[in-house]
């Protein structure tokens, strides 16, 4: 689990690297993201066995340098290294290679494992030439065994170039693949790079056609489905707005499991609009027509359930879905503190020191989540079959987050969810949660709109979290204008940030900046400096090449404290540095000192806020608990006054109609709470957060 599952303000589950893939992607799986050839390019010829027959070329045509076979028994062993992921000692055995046989035809099958190696060490400029060099010699030479090849270094290429954010380059190079010449893994593959691309430009009709073509690819019941397509659909469909595309995409997938899915989320559109009648129809199909779908079950349920008129539930009674055992038990009680402060169940000490006797109307069911997908659901189905809840409050770890909310519609339950993630989107789950999109759009919006910044890098660890909130502060970037204008990836747990920083700020790459230390070493002659000291030190070293006003790094505050410190050791200096709630500690302010001021982040709650509601929660919660609250507590607390003004609202069939109150949940226009505003769009919440930075250490508003 990550640390930031431990932050109160970040509860997790950018899913793993998953099949967005793109630049935002270090950890990239070469198995599943890279093409490898059907048969090993780089084994030897057999002995006596002569070179396939020359293809016929034009005269004009230029021809390959490379003209023997030699080094055959070295290739073997980098191969071997490649397979034992010795991705260093593999490029260091090719630049060998290269200088010992430089007439080879191997060196172009090594230099496709020489770029995938680059791709694996989050090296994607370097895999580019590594990837056009084979490209390009392959073309060159008249043995069409290496021109065979083609298909696979363009997919790398590819590859390569949507982790270096070159989308449109990416694009046109998938456009020179013929498909045909693909075996059915890397055809796979070329429908996943392609879905990724469109989802990263937001086109998510085109993404669900490529699904689509997945999905005729690898069947529904395949273990691997669900990460290739199926999973990726169901979250393309629940945001594609218009009927008119999602009926369109559901029959061109008449022939495809993918179309239970379409007919699904189309059926839910219309539901959501009031075409009752209509959705009835898509759940029908599905039952008629998709016999093993997964989706047969819910169709059913959803047209029994309209049958009845909807679920009955014991008046005022809410859900709590929370660990209350395990490792995050502690995160689960503060959750819980703040909801019965909310709902009334406990209440603030007077001047004596007494508590009044609880009044409240409502009764608060608490079931223990556990810290496993299968223990929340669990506890999920008591709550709404044995208690029968009103509403459930929670989960507040990621983990099962899509199921839960599966549940939620299915059951028609309203789910106010607390996590980081909420497993899609459908009329029944509303999020209160600090999801990575909430956060990445204000901080960009702040940068951009506040500080008047446009051009930015990422520094991010390789790890699930580290990508998802790199993805998602990207595509912030891009929707509000700027720019992003590198990104590099580190390990997680890292303590030395020299490279990193370096990588982003030209100082890596000495050979593309040959002239430049051409020109320093005749600078160093002209003044005949021979020693190197803190005065010649500028004779000596390239200056960085900062050509991004502020730097997102999504981090905890030990990994902060290192990496932030080592922009200005390497001389990169006049840059803003932008994270996420997890920065909001105490700790953080110590550890950066004077660049605390230059730091900013956002996070929904701060206790020290001069706000009247914050100070009223504030005193209330310590009267009540004894203890001071976090965003936790804060978010629970605004959770729990949501459901009790709507519920105690007049309408008496709020108390009992879960279906009724989802409605009036949907119709919140506006809730200004103790952990920011909430806003109602197209029947969504939406959580507006503030931003903060560090003077003096300390955590305050931002200016």
């Amino acid at each position: 689990m990550n640390p930031s599952e431990l932050n109160p303000t970040v509860f997790c589950p950018k899913e793993t690297l998953a099949l967005r893939t793109s630049f935002l992607i270090a950890a990239l799986s070469l198995s599943t993201a890279c093409a490898t050839p059907p048969s090993s390019h780089t084994s030897t010829q057999q002995k006596g066995t002569a070179p396939s027959k020359a293809q016929p070329r034009g005269s004009s045509a230029p021809a390959s340098q490379l003209s023997d076979e030699a080094g055959g028994p070295e290739v073997i062993r980098i191969q071997s290294l490649f397979d034992g992921n010795q991705h260093a000692a593999l490029l260091d055995a090719v630049q060998k290679f290269d200088q010992k046989h430089k007439q080879s035809r191997h060196r172009i099958a090594l230099a496709n494992l020489k770029g995938l190696s680059l791709l694996a060490l989050g090296r994607p400029a370097e895999a580019r030439a590594a990837f056009e060099y084979s490209l390009r010699e392959a073309e060159l030479t008249d043995l069409k065994e290496y021109r065979d090849f083609r298909p696979f270094y363009l997919y790398n290429l590819a590859a390569a170039q949507e982790q270096s954010a070159d989308l449109s380059g990416a694009f046109e190079t998938l456009s020179r693949i013929q498909i045909d010449r693909l075996d059915l893994p890397n055809r796979t593959k070329f429908h996943g790079m392609k879905a990724r691309l469109f989802v990263h430009r937001r086109d998510l009709i085109s993404a669900s056609g490529e699904y689509i073509k997945l999905s005729r690819l690898i069947p529904g019941e395949e273990s691997n489905a669900a990460a290739l397509w199926v999973r990726p659909l169901e979250q393309a469909a629940r945001q594609i707005s218009e009927p008119s595309e999602l009926e369109k995409l559901s029959e061109a997938a008449s022939d495809s499991p993918a179309q239970a899915i379409l007919l699904w989320a189309l059926g839910s559109l219309e539901e959501r609009s009031g075409k009752r009648g209509s959705a009835e129809g898509r759940y029908q199909r599905i039952v008629d027509e998709h016999a093993t779908s997964p989706y047969r079950v819910l169709a059913e349920q959803k047209i029994a359930t309209a049958s009845a008129g909807g679920p009955q539930a014991q008046p005022y009674t809410i859900g709590a879905l929370l660990p209350l055992t395990g490792k995050y038990a502690r995160f689960g009680q503060k959750a819980l503190q703040g909801l019965q402060l909310a709902l009334g169940i406990f209440t603030p000490a007077d001047a004596s020191g007494k508590a009044p006797a609880s009044k409240s109307p409502f009764t608060l069911i608490v079931e223990d989540s556990g810290d496993s997908p299968e223990q929340t659901l669990k506890a999920y189905e008591k709550l709404t079959q044995t208690h029968r809840v009103l509403a459930v409050v929670g989960p507040l770890l990621s983990k099962g987050a899509e199921q839960l909310a599966e549940a939620a519609n299915q059951n028609q339950i309203p789910l106010i969810s607390l996590a980081q993630q909420t497993g899609g989107e459908n009329d029944y789950l509303f999020s209160l949660g600090l999801t990575p999109r909430s956060q990445a759009l204000e901080i960009a919006h702040y940068a951009i709109r506040q500080l008047n910044l446009r051009r930015f890098a990422i520094l991010h660890p390789q790890d699930r979290f580290g990508e998802q909130y790199a993805q998602a502060f990207w595509d912030a970037v891009e929707e509000l204008g700027g720019e992003i204008r590198g990104i590099e990836s580190y390990a997680p747990g890292e303590t030395d940030f020299r490279t990193s920083v370096d990588r982003l700020s030209g100082l890596f790459y000495g050979e593309a900046r040959s002239r430049e230390l051409k020109s320093l070493a005749e600078q160093r002659s002209d003044q005949q400096i021979k020693k190197r000291n803190r005065k010649t030190e500028k004779f000596f070293s390239l200056p960085p090449i900062i050509d991004y006003d502020a730097v997102f790094i999504p981090d905890e505050p030990k990994a902060i404290g290192l990496a932030v410190p080592t922009f200005s050791y390497r001389d990169v200096d006049g840059i803003k540095f932008l994270g996420t709630a997890t920065w909001h500690s105490q700790d953080l302010g110590g550890r950066l000192q004077a660049m605390g001021p230059h730091s900013f982040f956002p996070d929904a709650f701060n206790a020290t806020s001069t706000a009247p509601d914050v100070q009223k929660f504030v005193t209330d919660y310590r009267g009540t608990f004894n203890q001071d609250p976090t965003a936790m507590e804060a978010i629970a607390y605004d959770a729990g006054r949501i459901l009790k003004n709507v519920i105690q609202s007049g309408n008496p069939d709020l108390n009992t109609q879960p279906k009724a109150l989802r409605n009036a949940l949907s119709e919140i226009s506006e809730f200004s709470g103790v952990s920011g505003r909430v806003l109602q769009e197209q029947g969504r919440w939406k959580r507006l957060l503030r931003t903060y930075t560090l003077k003096s250490g300390q955590v305050i508003d931002a200016p």
